[in-house]
């Protein structure tokens, strides 16, 4: 499963009595190692052709990680990086809402600081001044995708951390 901010779904053919896969997920961080644009991309669904290679490297990796031997580690790391490039090679396509994209992941590290950071007095102007961005600018962001405003969100982060405080010392 790749760029998995998206839902996947399994779609099995209902002529055949029974459905296996497999599936094999490459970590973000891994991937934008290998390809630092893999935000600005998406996989479509692979033909049969490419479809029966991906399947044998994965079996492959599946044999490899199955064996005892010392050079398993560099074999499947091979293999995986194989993957990446039958991927990006035959199954890439540019995302046209890159814009969009890479405002949601602003508004998704947002929200991690902010729940992590949940015991400080946090303000509109420290997380701007944070992300480097306007005071208008993330209130826009919040209210127009969250459908709430920065600082009912705070708010609300600060009270579940109160009421999380309460219940592990209760």
């Amino acid at each position: 499963m790749i760029n998995s901010k998206i839902i996947h779904e399994i779609q099995p053919d209902f002529m055949q009595e029974y459905y296996k896969g497999y599936t094999l997920q490459i970590d973000y961080d891994y991937l934008k190692k290998c390809y630092r644009d893999i935000d600005k991309i998406y996989f479509r669904q692979p033909d049969d052709y490419i479809n029966k290679i991906i399947l044998e490297k994965i079996l492959e990796i599946i044999r490899f990680y199955n064996t005892d031997s010392h050079d398993d580690d560099i074999r499947i790391n091979s293999y995986i990086k194989m993957l990446v490039f039958l991927l990006l090679e035959n199954l890439s396509c540019k995302k046209r809402n890159v814009i969009e994209t890479k405002h949601k992941n602003m508004i998704v590290e947002i929200l991690r600081f902010i729940d992590e950071n949940d015991d400080e007095c946090l303000t509109v102007s420290k997380i701007s001044q944070k992300f480097n961005i306007s005071e208008g600018y993330v209130r826009k962001l919040f209210k127009e995708n969250l459908n709430m405003t920065l600082k009912q969100y705070i708010n609300q982060a600060t009270f579940n951390h109160i009421k999380s405080s309460k219940s592990k010392s209760a």
